[in-house]
């Protein structure tokens, strides 16, 4: 099977920590012996089933707040989203958008070596106003090949939380 050339998989093992048996913790990465495919934005954005924009807030608008979101997102190997997790955000309101819109996204699985793996990206969707427009899109392509030092963080973060 061809993948694409800006397709670059980086398969983790998980590790489980032994306090997933609570239901009160928050899950940090897959169940032990599920693999993870650390995707590049491009790819996931590529294989996203259901996508909606966020919404440009109105109270952000008239305040005139712009930037960039970033947003960490984490599907099951059924594509459904376990997880969208603020990373960067320039205001509460635009995360908020972020956040509601990220409720929707479903990805159709592609790695059919791998039917249980589960799938970590990172959304960028930038807010702007151009002549009392208000826009939302999504990052360049050239962004979106590359990976941001707070998706790195938040991994590694979840890395060592997971670690007993």
């Amino acid at each position: 099977m061809r993948l694409s050339k800006c397709l670059f998989i980086l398969l983790v093992a998980a590790i489980t920590p032994a306090i997933w048996a609570q239901e009160s913790q928050p899950r940090l990465l897959p169940p032990q012996g599920v693999m993870l495919l650390l995707e590049p934005e491009m790819a996931c954005r590529h294989h996203l089933r259901k996508v909606s924009k966020p919404q440009y807030p109105e109270s952000a608008r008239q305040a005139q707040i712009e930037g960039e979101v970033l947003v960490f997102v984490w599907f099951d190997k059924s594509g459904s989203l376990v997880e969208a997790k603020i990373l960067r955000s320039p205001d509460q309101s635009l995360s908020d958008a972020v956040l509601a819109a990220a409720r929707g996204l479903h990805l159709t699985p592609y790695a059919p070596l791998y039917p249980d793996a589960n799938f970590m990206s990172e959304l960028r969707f930038e807010f702007s106003l151009t002549n009392g427009k208000a826009e939302v899109s999504n990052a360049s392509e050239e962004e979106q090949i590359k990976q941001s030092t707070e998706f790195n963080d938040e991994l590694e973060l979840r890395r060592k939380k997971s670690t007993p």
